[in-house]
């Protein structure tokens, strides 16, 4: 920043912002002198919808966030602000009402490259730190009239004297800007396979000699391997960029890329049989390089693989059920005998079970690969899979009753095989379990709330007496609770299966079970479980969830959804019915059961309200008039401040002001709890509270 003349100088005495040469850069000097605050203002101009702010930045002498030695940046749009605090400690960005925890990112006496994609519509900011994109949709929706396009830099310095930052360079647009010509980040339209693809940017001139590294972690081993293979996609015909692959040896295998077609999907080859194995077991890391810039570019990478896929993905178009199966291309002749390995943690337990059953497809016939599975104990048992007709899913039944059960009592790995490499081969696996799922699954289509349910398959006969046990952890206190709720579905009618919870106290533990009785097949029905004769010392450490199979007459298929207390005690957000951002808080209160039953959630790091007169939020509620108060509690002091809400309406949003201006600010300093607790229980009630802020001035 070779003038600064154009930024308003905002400086509290005896802090100074000037222009100085710092380590051969002109740059912005933020010094804040003897506890003054150092401080440039500048209206740029109005954002759009989107705002990518980038700037290099040096932490000569940066405190912490709590002593409030730390960097802030403040941009605003004219009707929300994103204020970014950076500290030796956290970086954080305010969201109206606490400044959520980013990560502790910023190094001391460094040059680091941040850069902000504010999404003004949906005031959430995606945050990089040297190309590497850090957190995502961070919430930044604290509402303020200031100019649209104001910014403020600050450094701080309230308790430690001489707190120093320079700032190189600042850049501002609408899409990704780098002072070193070079940005990355995932792309979800231009794609190879998958989801996502690699996009690199890279500036005429300034990206030359630039990079971008792609830390792996764990390492990957190509020992044995002879080929990589990758797509390419890029706007320049030509060589303009390579990909290197480093060992933690320090050897770097490169491959220059050359593009024949503009705008067109590329396979690449890489050729690493001649590169000793010592020298590609343990890459550690991937690197994009500029080597010509002449021209702007914009790329990207998908697929990376080597001859059998050791950098696995997930399919999400060829599947046999829910979002994705297992994609796996052996290439011929390398491939064979190459083995993909998954861990498996925490270990499976697979005594008693007599079949694994899982779905199989390929694009050759015959038996040309095997799975396996690894015990801790050291033995692995596999299954040679062959494939009566191409590209169709087949069900394999893998009978392994004749396994002692200390060889699959702690299966901690799932191996694929290559066993016959003749010809390339492309498959995928899917769906894989054992008479009562095992490797339990989400499912995202039969559900009742939220994104997902848990299925269970049982098949018949062998399911029977079978148990599919769910860990909770932290355990879950249930002491005081009269119901559980909980939506099921199944395929059968009739009582087949019961949920059990477990209770971690003395001795075995107390077990509670409750039989389902489905009264149609697939359909969802509601269910409610009295555990109100279980003994609070029986119920006040649960540790396991448990579905047992108790009918095996036929197959059955299983959904359980949206398990709750009376007053839901697993509370959930929720992304249909909100006032604004992506997800209100929604509460179930049962009828009668639900009366000053307490929901609280745990404000870390704790609010300081003093000096602040009015809570606004948004209330909702299926039920009119005073059913549940809302209130904050201070850990200073131990006091709890209340407020009663009256619903004028119901199914409304209303908005709520209340006034805490007669709290003591001793009594609001360190709000460390938010509670909601049920007045009226005369009825079912649902309640959705969204938007908390509290008046504020930054």
């Amino acid at each position: 920043m070779a003038d600064i003349s154009d930024w308003n100088d905002t400086d509290t005495p005896p802090g100074v912002s000037s222009q100085v040469t710092f380590d051969s850069k002109s740059c912005m000097k933020l010094d804040t002198g003897a506890n003054g605050t150092a401080s440039r203002e500048q209206d740029i101009g109005a954002f759009g919808a989107r705002a990518v702010i980038s700037l290099n930045m040096y932490f000569d002498a940066i405190g912490t966030i709590a002593n409030a030695d730390n960097y802030v940046m403040v941009f605003f749009n004219g009707s929300i602000r994103c204020l970014v605090q950076m500290g030796s400690d956290n970086v954080t960005v305010y969201d109206g009402a606490a400044h959520q925890v980013v990560g502790n990112f910023v190094v001391q006496d460094v040059w680091q490259e941040w850069t902000f994609d504010i999404d003004w519509t949906g005031q959430t900011v995606d945050i990089y730190l040297d190309t590497v994109l850090k957190a995502s949709n961070v919430d930044c929706s604290a509402a303020s009239a200031t100019a649209d396009g104001t910014i403020y830099l600050t450094q701080a310095g309230a308790t430690t004297a001489n707190r120093i930052t320079y700032i190189d360079w600042f850049k501002a647009g609408s899409d990704f800007i780098s002072g070193g010509g070079l940005q990355s980040y995932s792309e979800d339209t231009i794609v190879e396979q998958g989801t996502y693809s690699l996009k690199g940017i890279a500036a005429i001139t300034d990206s030359l000699d630039k990079t971008l590294t792609k830390t792996l972690d764990p390492v990957i081993d190509l020992s044995g391997l002879n080929t990589i293979e990758f797509y390419a996609y890029a706007s320049r015909t030509g060589s303009n960029f390579k990909l290197g692959f480093h060992d933690s040896g320090g050897t770097t295998t490169e491959h220059t890329v050359n593009i024949s077609s503009a705008s067109a999907w590329e396979k690449q080859t890489v050729d690493i049989s001649g590169v000793a194995d010592g020298d590609k077991d343990a890459i550690d890391s991937i690197i994009v390089t500029i080597v010509d810039a002449d021209v702007a570019n914009t790329f990207y990478l998908d697929d990376i693989a080597t001859s059998l896929i050791i950098l696995a993905y997930s399919e999400d178009t060829i599947k046999e059920q829910g979002d994705y199966s297992l994609k796996v291309n052996a290439t011929i002749t390398d491939s064979l005998n190459e083995t993909l390995t998954r861990t498996v943690s925490p270990t499976i337990d697979l005594s008693g079970m007599s079949m694994i059953k899982f779905d199989a497809r390929s694009s050759r016939t015959g038996t040309n690969f095997k799975i396996g599975i690894h015990d801790a104990g050291g033995t692995t048992t596999e299954h040679t899979v062959n494939i009566a007709s191409i590209n169709v899913w087949q069900e394999e039944s893998w009978d392994i009753s004749g396994v002692a059960d200390g060889n699959k009592d702690a299966i901690d790995q799932i191996k694929i095989t290559v066993t016959n490499a003749d010809s390339a081969n492309t498959l995928y696996i899917d769906n894989l379990a054992t008479p009562l799922i095992i490797l339990a699954y989400s499912e995202n289509t039969i559900k009742e709330q939220g994104d997902y349910s848990l299925k269970v398959f049982a098949e018949q006969t062998d399911s029977l007496n079978e148990t599919l046990t769910r860990t909770v952890d932290p355990t879950i206190d249930l002491s005081g609770k009269k119901k559980i709720a909980f939506d099921a579905y199944a395929s059968r009618i009739g009582i087949n299966f019961k949920l059990s919870i477990h209770d971690s106290g003395a001795g075995a533990g107390t077990t509670s079970e409750y039989s389902v009785n489905i009264a149609s097949s697939n359909v969802w029905q509601k269910e409610s479980w009295n555990i109100s004769s279980v003994a609070d010392g029986d119920k006040d450490r649960i540790d396991q969830i448990k579905i047992t199979v108790t009918d095996a007459d036929s197959d059955n298929t299983i959904y359980v959804d949206d398990l709750a207390t009376a007053l839901v005690l697993q509370s959930y957000s929720e992304d249909t019915i909100k006032q604004q951002g992506d997800y209100s808080l929604r509460a179930f209160a049962e009828q009668t059961d639900s009366l000053d039953e307490t929901l609280t959630r745990t404000v870390d790091p704790m609010i300081d309200l003093s000096d602040l007169n009015t809570i606004k939020f948004e209330a909702r509620t299926s039920g009119a008039g005073s059913i549940f108060k809302v209130s904050i509690h201070d850990s200073g002091s131990g006091i709890t401040t209340e407020h009663e809400v009256d619903t004028a309406s119901t199914n409304t949003w209303q908005t709520e002001s209340w006034d805490i201006s007669d709290v003591l600010n001793a009594q609001k300093s360190t709000i460390d709890q938010i509670k909601l607790t049920i007045t009226n229980a005369d009825s079912d009630n649902t309640i959705y509270v969204d938007n908390m802020i509290s008046t504020t001035k930054y």
